[in-house]
């Protein structure tokens, strides 16, 4: 390999590690480039059409989506979109946002685009199909989906518990005992301020529940204001570990579970970096 392949192979490594490995989807006709001071990012637009991706697992992947509003606007607006997994139910994903600044498209002079909204998917083993449907047909909707990566994290960790009276129970998955607690459907657990912490979340289902491809879906909020949404997809073959990952700041953050034909458990820890 010459010097010149291998820099630009070196740098395709680095961008890659650094901003994650993106995903087309088959419509790849659909693509449109915004751009961030003088950063360019390819989207797909989510329109008239369905977007389709064909996703091997496993994989942890997030999509960013961001609706196409007048250049002038500086009220919220809701968009969204319903996202289908293989053959299991439809997940309804809804986000509200205001216009985000600086960032235009040189293919429509004129707009503006909301700030993100932000879906981790947690894939397991195996193909999997993924397609991504219209909400609102006559709303534009420009999605980007990447690989998503969690921090490594060095330090104590410590288990933290929701500001509501909740019971810990003892589970044991893979011959390993861990402290749980359970989180049932339209719950909203609040915890408190952790400035400048990573908080680390563990989801499990019970293994006699895992009986075929079932998922749950979770919305993360910082000070209450949605900042993401979690979508965990899991069969027999899979084992869960950490399904998200935040960077906690001076504000409270809070979990509620939106749907789930399976009772969920849940671990959260935050780590404090060695002195």
């Amino acid at each position: 390999m010459n010097q010149n392949l291998y820099y630009k192979y070196f740098l395709l490594i680095l961008f890659t590690s650094l901003f994650g490995e993106s995903f087309n989807p088959q419509e790849i006709n659909f693509k449109e480039n915004l751009i961030l001071n003088e950063k360019e990012r390819e989207y797909f637009l989510l329109y008239k059409d369905d977007l389709n991706y064909k996703i091997t697992g496993p994989k942890r992947l997030e999509i960013i989506s961001r609706r196409a509003i007048p250049e002038s606007s500086n009220r919220k607006y809701n968009f969204g979109y319903i996202l289908s997994y293989d053959d299991l139910d439809d997940i309804e994903i809804n986000h509200k946002k205001y216009k985000k600044d600086f960032l235009y498209s040189k293919d429509h002079p004129g707009h503006g685009y909301t700030q993100a909204g932000k879906t981790i998917l947690n894939i397991p083993p195996g193909e999997h199909n993924l397609k991504l449907i219209p909400s609102y047909r006559g709303k534009p909707v420009l999605v980007r989906i990447v690989k998503k990566m969690f921090k490594n994290t060095e330090g104590i960790t410590e288990m933290i518990l929701p500001d509501e009276d909740i019971v810990v129970n003892e589970l044991q998955f893979n011959n390993k005992k861990r402290n749980y607690f359970e989180i049932e459907k339209n719950n909203l657990l609040s915890f408190s301020t952790y400035s400048n912490l990573d908080i680390s979340f563990y989801g499990r289902i019970e293994e006699n529940n895992i009986l075929n491809n079932n998922f749950y879906q979770l919305e993360i909020l910082e000070n209450n204001r949605q900042k993401c949404f979690v979508v965990d997809f899991y069969n027999n073959e899979s084992s869960k570990g950490k399904i998200f990952q935040l960077k906690s700041k001076d504000d409270p953050f809070s979990i509620k579970l939106i749907e789930s034909s399976n009772p969920v458990h849940l671990r959260v820890l935050k780590n404090t970096p060695y002195d």
